[in-house]
């Protein structure tokens, strides 16, 4: 395989933003026929791909999708992340992250591997090329902040807007900060562990009641989301920067590496070692 990718470490989002988006890696990879064969992977990211010919398919079982030349496949955090080229390909790829309730509403809309027509986003993946062939990096992230917004945006539209996880839901205004929080804590140079008391506090409820409204916005605990969330950024700094795994280990506040990579291989189903050798650009 002979990638091409230009990359962004994984950099602190904004708390206090409900939309922190970031770019992990962008960039067109050039793959042999059956060159990618991974049947089994869920996703701890975003990721978007634009093949340039037939043959590229995405996710497993019922969830795969056949991606045309012509098309945008957009997936999800948690979906299924099969690949397979039956041909020789070229692909534009584009790996982000949503944290905080931007993250929750767009997991909430959006749970199935799915594509989109690729002729409105002409220039922007035109440009793409340009940038790529360039070498020219600012050029490179615009035309994929511009993509990213596009697509999201029609694939928002498309979805309709029966989620739950309304900002305007006055139980989800009382434990946006908590979700803030958990956001700054994981983007942070040194992740700081939250327990409940100091979520519930900063949402100035109980503990009890504080867990009790979390699970039924979220529909998960808060210490199994801050948990995702933790492992989440520890996959894309795996994957996206040139920390060592010690280094990751540290950032993400585990106590060594042994648990970092018992706590890893438990919530992903591979050591920290073993993913990044097969996932790795």
């Amino acid at each position: 395989m002979n990638a091409r990718a230009r990359k962004r470490d994984v950099g602190p989002a904004k708390p206090t933003s409900n939309f922190a988006v970031r770019i992990l890696s962008v960039g067109q990879v050039e793959l042999n026929p059956h060159h990618w064969s991974i049947p089994k992977s869920n996703s701890l990211f975003w990721s978007i791909y634009i093949p340039d010919k037939t043959g590229l398919e995405i996710g497993a079982g019922k969830d795969a999708l056949q991606i045309s030349p012509d098309s945008i496949a957009i997936v999800p955090f948690g979906a299924s992340a099969a690949r397979h080229n039956s041909a020789g390909l070229k692909s534009f790829f584009l790996h982000f992250d949503i944290g905080g309730l931007a993250g929750l509403q767009l997991a909430d809309r959006l749970k199935k591997i799915t594509s989109i027509p690729s002729r409105k986003f002409h220039s922007q993946i035109t440009g793409l090329e340009e940038a790529i062939r360039s070498k020219d990096d600012l050029r490179l992230q615009l035309c994929a902040q511009e993509l990213l917004a596009g697509v999201l945006a029609d694939c928002v539209a498309a979805s309709g807007d029966d989620s739950t996880l309304s900002s305007n839901n006055p139980d989800v205004q009382k434990i946006l900060p908590a979700i803030n929080a958990i956001e700054e804590c994981v983007n942070a140079p040194v992740h700081h562990v939250l327990k409940i008391n100091e979520m519930a506090a900063l949402c100035e409820l109980k503990p009890l009641e504080f867990s009790r409204l979390f699970f039924k916005a979220v529909k998960q605990n808060p210490s199994q989301y801050a948990l995702k969330r933790k492992i989440a950024v520890a996959v894309q700094q795996l994957l996206f920067s040139n920390k060592s795994i010690d280094e990751v280990s540290t950032s993400m506040n585990f106590a060594n590496r042994f648990y970092f990579s018992r706590t890893f291989k438990d919530a992903v189903g591979v050591t920290p070692a073993a993913y990044r050798a097969k996932f790795k650009t």
